[in-house]
């Protein structure tokens, strides 16, 4: 991909791959952004076996090259990639509250690799409906949506559940946020869990595997 727009100078092509960089922090209000678009594409194509490569010239434009490795086969359709292996346990059902079409893409290959189901609302009112619906066995909820953010989210899911006498639902934070305390302050609006983006294998793997032992945990506690 290539454009004419204002280019990037060569000292700051290093650092404009990495979350939230920017080439120049005045280009921040004309231009917009927060710097993780370069980021994501560059994890989507580690993930499929490439490279993101930029070239680039101050006032004239940048051009964009994406490299992906594939065997050529025989037939028309290549076979599937072998999913991962499956770690001990039932398939899980999830639902995502994510409004960012990259991130729902990226999170649903993760999924599937993994051998789970997962079905995407765009904001936190599309959610609630989901969740009214159908049931899950855990929630990923994107702090910044349109609409109903995460924090409102997942305050009036607690409300709810309180006033049912529900079974508490596992919500899993999702945030680019990078701010001191951000965690913290997510547990302690009733999140169950945190997790950065652009998501890690490792990070997410660890998130599922603290839910599993959550639920090993809540099904041998003796019945009151």
């Amino acid at each position: 991909m290539a454009d004419t727009g204002i280019g990037i100078a060569a000292d700051a092509l290093t650092r404009l791959i990495r979350p939230f960089a920017q080439a120049d922090l005045s280009t921040t209000r004309p231009y917009g952004g927060t710097g993780l678009g370069l980021a994501i594409t560059r994890r989507l194509c580690e993930l499929m076996g490439g490279r993101l490569q930029v070239v680039s010239q101050p006032g004239i434009g940048s051009t964009f090259t994406a490299t992906l490795h594939s065997r050529v086969e025989s037939a028309l359709v290549a076979p599937p990639e072998a999913p991962l292996p499956i770690q001990p346990g039932r398939k899980l059902k999830i639902l995502a509250c994510e409004d960012n079409e990259i991130n729902r893409r990226l999170l649903e290959a993760l999924m599937i690799r993994r051998g789970h189901q997962v079905d995407f609302a765009e904001d936190g009112v599309i959610g609630l409906e989901r969740l009214e619906t159908a049931s899950y066995d855990l929630v990923f909820v994107d702090l910044a949506m349109p609409r109903m953010d995460g924090r409102e989210f997942v305050t009036q899911i607690r409300r709810r559940e309180a006033q049912r006498s529900e079974p508490a639902r596992y919500l899993i934070a999702l945030t680019a946020s990078v701010l001191k305390g951000e965690r913290e302050r997510c547990l302690a609006a009733g999140m169950d869990d945190f997790l950065t983006k652009p998501l890690e294998h490792a990070a997410l793997d660890q998130a599922l595997a603290r839910f599993g032992a959550r639920v090993k945990d809540s099904d041998s506690a003796p019945a009151s």
